[in-house]
């Protein structure tokens, strides 16, 4: 079995959670991808709503065991092409510790396109992305490679 931690505030102590996580040898750390938090009928909203995947590159490179992932991400907030780059590239900066979990819609307020169509699209351009990247390296461990800046001819 294994145990990971969920928090939902800002990076420093969403990093203080990970190190700690990854000290006391807990599996993962993951937050919440939202547009808005918490609603309190009396005061409004109440936390503020990070980006989970600008929160996620940050603990990338603090951590080094941990693994980082979403919640849930709901796959409306993004293209679906942006939110492949991100999660590859949010992969090979965290050592291939980072987890994407995909949901198809989070609240009515959040919603920006049909479900159905968006989640169809999402995977398939992950996919599409995943396996290109498998067929040109070794899937086990990503690998960084330098660029000159300079295009192949």
């Amino acid at each position: 079995m294994e145990f990971g931690v969920h928090m939902a505030y800002g990076y420093d102590s969403v990093l203080e959670a990970a190190t700690l996580g990854e000290k006391w040898g807990l599996s993962s750390v993951v937050v919440p991808d939202h547009y808005l938090m918490s609603y309190d009928m009396e005061t409004g909203w109440d936390l503020p709503a990070y980006d989970a995947l600008v929160q996620l590159g940050g603990l990338a490179r603090e951590t080094s065991s941990i693994e980082i992932g979403t919640l849930v991400t709901p796959i409306t907030f993004r293209h679906p092409a942006v939110l492949a780059k991100s999660a590859v590239t949010l992969n090979e900066i965290s050592g291939g510790r980072f987890k994407l979990g995909l949901g198809v819609r989070n609240t009515l307020a959040e919603t920006m396109s049909s479900p159905r169509s968006r989640w169809k699209e999402t995977c398939d351009k992950r996919r599409t992305n995943s396996r290109s990247r498998s067929e040109n390296h070794d899937s086990s461990r990503p690998t960084r490679q330098r660029s000159t800046g300079l295009a192949e001819r």
